[in-house]
């Protein structure tokens, strides 16, 4: 099970109990995460904090009532978690640019925030995933120890910019340069692992809002916007029915041979438990093969 997918249950139970009482802790134990990491991946994976999307989510659910006027608006602020309709009417304005009763005897159309749907579609444990466009800083490194060299690099750097202060999603990928494309085509028997030096590329993808402090101390990192794309996704490590990297992706890549997706290049291994605040090895990664 990957974490979109516990994810994914909490939210199911959100949806079912939007109008109660919810407690943290049931969501957490939905999504089989500890309350700290349930906050955390509910963030980084949906864009909202639990109680802003709770918010947003029964104030969408609130238009039908506001517009057929069958319910008094204070009937619709309790129903909605507040104490009264001045509270409401201010929620309301702030999410959708006008009050209920402006929204009531008006002749608009107003959208709110829909139900999360992080999983599309899965195929015996394989998940098919839309990825966004995301922000993301990025530090690649050739050497003996590219991994261990690129991650201290990017803590250190982000550390001091106060990048990790907000949600983040790590991700890492093996990446040659150029020579050692060459190489390895010159010598079909060579791998990435014969190599005496090697590449490996981190980005860590964060809010797109961009501080001047950031942009003057980049130290080798380079901001950009990661493209969007379908892919392929496959949990292991704790937890997961497999736990190693590259038993994973052989079986990513078997699942894939039996569906009609095909591959289209891009791959990357997300670190989903990384915390760049500590030194223990991440438990926890969804491999991603980009698919068409």
């Amino acid at each position: 099970m990957t974490f979109y997918q516990q994810v994914q249950r909490a939210i199911d139970y959100i949806e079912s109990h939007l109008f109660d009482d919810l407690d943290h802790r049931v969501l957490a134990s939905k999504a089989y995460m500890s309350v700290a990491g349930f906050y955390r991946y509910f963030g980084v994976l949906t864009g909202y904090s639990v109680k802003e999307y709770v918010r947003k989510r029964r104030l969408c659910e609130s238009l039908t009532s506001v517009e057929h006027g069958k319910n008094s608006l204070l009937s619709i602020a309790v129903d909605c978690g507040y104490s009264s309709h001045e509270a409401f009417t201010r929620a309301f304005k702030r999410e959708f640019g006008r009050t209920p009763m402006q929204y009531r005897l008006g002749n608009v159309q107003l959208r709110g925030v829909q139900p999360k749907k992080l999983v599309e579609e899965t195929f015996m444990g394989l998940l098919i995933k839309e990825l966004p466009a995301l922000a993301a800083a990025r530090y690649r490194v050739i050497s003996s120890s590219p991994e261990q060299d690129a991650w201290q690099h990017m803590k250190q750097w982000g550390e001091s910019v106060g990048l990790f202060n907000k949600p983040y999603r790590c991700f890492g990928f093996d990446r040659p340069g150029p020579d050692q494309i060459s190489k390895i085509r010159r010598t079909s028997e060579a791998t990435l692992l014969d190599l005496n030096e090697y590449g490996y590329e981190v980005f860590v993808a964060f809010d797109a809002t961009i501080s001047p402090k950031v942009e003057a101390n980049l130290r080798g990192v380079r901001l950009e916007t990661m493209e969007p794309g379908r892919f392929a996704v496959l949990g292991i490590g704790a937890g997961c029915a497999e736990t190693d990297i590259g038993r994973g992706w052989q079986q990513l890549m078997a699942l894939i041979s039996e569906t009609d997706y095909k591959p289209t290049g891009r791959w990357l291994e997300e670190h989903l438990d990384f915390d760049m605040g500590s030194q223990h090895e991440p438990a926890r990664l969804d491999l991603y093969l980009e698919i068409e």
